[in-house]
């Protein structure tokens, strides 16, 4: 008899500082231990069943007799939450589902392995449009993770990413190109890509703070005329530059960015050109200082 495919997940990455997010330090502080545990207990209903969980009245009961609270408080919570943007607006609005991006993320992440999943409805893009159609795995856009090669569940924090190399002193950085997009197309998606690369390579679940930041900084290179890719690139530059020495923190990031800024590098053959080592040079990013003292936060 042919195993019965996989929906939900039996296990999902749940971060240390979740009661330091936001949303969550302001649903404590409405509703203390109780504002808490709706939203861990909807967490863990939306990856049982997949990426999404219908509110209805049946899953509005179910959660208060879990949380042994009435089932008005519950939905007030639930909309605190929604209001909040810790689940997608339009998605909720449209079609009572209570999902969001940051969750699809890390289940097509934790799934990407498996070998089928058929239609992939309620799917939020980078920047919150949503739509309601199916769409298929073989279709499924890159950024998602979703793989039909082997039927299992990865484990989400083993996947094996290609590494920025420097041998030594005298050598290059070699940028992997899959980082890179080839395109340059005025575009959102550029950046959802360098988000995409701060989880792979800094921190699998940023904080807003991280994202505003990085965001800020590519903005700012936009909005001083650089064009849409380069300033992808440049942002991933940095990005790639804090992994390789072990600096996994958006300060020491946006330290980076800021000395190229004050040296007006706004193209990326400018910053490789900085970055980079002439023959007997040692790499000039060895020399960025970073402050504690004078850290963003």
């Amino acid at each position: 008899m042919a195993r019965p495919e996989k929906q939900g997940l039996d296990y999902f990455p749940f971060p240390v500082d979740f009661f330091d997010n936001e949303v969550i330090d302001g649903i404590s502080g409405a509703f203390g231990k109780d504002g808490e545990m709706v939203a861990i207990k909807l967490l863990c209903a939306i990856y049982r069943k997949g990426y999404y969980l219908e509110w209805n009245d049946l899953t509005q009961s179910q959660l208060s007799k879990k949380v042994q609270i009435s089932k008005e408080d519950v939905n007030v919570i639930v909309g605190k939450l929604i209001e909040w943007n810790y689940f997608d607006k339009s998605l909720y609005e449209s079609y009572k589902i209570l999902t969001s991006e940051d969750i699809q993320d890390t289940f097509f992440i934790a799934t990407k392995r498996r070998k089928k999943m058929g239609k992939l409805p309620f799917l939020v893009n980078a920047y919150n449009n949503t739509s309601s159609e199916g769409v298929n795995v073989y279709n499924n856009p890159p950024s998602r993770g979703v793989n039909d090669d082997i039927s299992t569940q990865s484990k989400v924090n083993q996947s094996k990413v290609k590494k920025s190399k420097l041998n030594n002193n005298n050598s290059p950085i070699t940028q992997n190109s899959a980082d890179f997009p080839t395109t340059d197309k005025k575009s959102k998606d550029d950046f959802k890509s360098v988000i995409d690369l701060y989880k792979r390579k800094i921190d699998y679940n940023p904080k807003y703070k991280d994202k505003n930041v990085l965001e800020k900084k590519f903005n700012r290179l936009v909005d001083g005329g650089t064009s849409y890719l380069e300033a992808t690139n440049i942002v991933k530059m940095a990005i790639n530059i804090s992994a390789k020495y072990q600096a996994k923190n958006i300060n020491y990031i946006a330290t980076i960015l800021d000395n190229w800024d004050k040296k007006e590098l706004y193209s990326l053959s400018d910053v490789m050109n900085y970055v980079e080592p002439k023959k007997k040079d040692k790499p000039k990013f060895e020399h960025i200082h970073f402050d504690e003292d004078n850290a963003l936060f």
